[in-house]
């Protein structure tokens, strides 16, 4: 994960808004076929490569 980003918030049906967020991003897997918000707390751009 970027150092850049400082939360992510995971599609949850559940979770109010429908997004359950995550600040402790160590144990955050991006898996295919969810959704996800990927906040840059940065504010500068990111360049990011993504094995699939």
């Amino acid at each position: 994960m970027p150092s850049e980003v400082t939360k992510i918030g995971i599609f949850s049906k559940h979770a109010e808004y429908n997004l359950e967020y995550y600040y402790d991003l160590s144990d955050v897997v991006l898996a295919r076929g969810r959704g996800y918000w990927v906040h840059n707390g940065a504010g500068e751009t990111v360049v990011w490569t993504v094995d699939h």
